[in-house]
């Protein structure tokens, strides 16, 4: 069974890389693969009610370097390629996005 979880993990790197990534990259020119995939692993890893600015200082903190537009790029790239979902707070009394933070949440691919 170990055999087979190795290979079901390779599969679906591979799908990732070969698919998603690919795909991404080459449709928006993305010049350094590993900043984008490092980007796309701390907005998992983070809590969801965090800004744009809270990611961009974490990823600072992590000495990496990146622009806030570069960051809001990669993201809207990735809302765009279905990756990740936007999602706003919705108040259904008043029937309006209400204006606070914005989550983000990973698809199904």
């Amino acid at each position: 069974m170990i055999n087979n979880n190795y290979y079901k993990n390779l599969f679906l790197d591979s799908i990732k890389n070969k698919v998603v990534l690919y795909d991404i990259i080459t449709n928006y020119s993305i010049k350094s693969i590993n900043l984008y995939n490092y980007t796309l692993t701390k907005i998992s890893l983070i809590n969801n009610n965090s800004s744009i600015r809270e990611l961009h200082r974490l990823l600072k903190d992590d000495n990496v370097d990146i622009s806030l537009i570069t960051l809001m790029d990669y993201i809207d790239y990735s809302v765009n390629s279905k990756i990740i979902k936007r999602c706003f707070s919705y108040d259904l009394k008043l029937d309006k996005s209400i204006n606070t933070k914005v989550k983000y949440y990973f698809t199904d691919i």
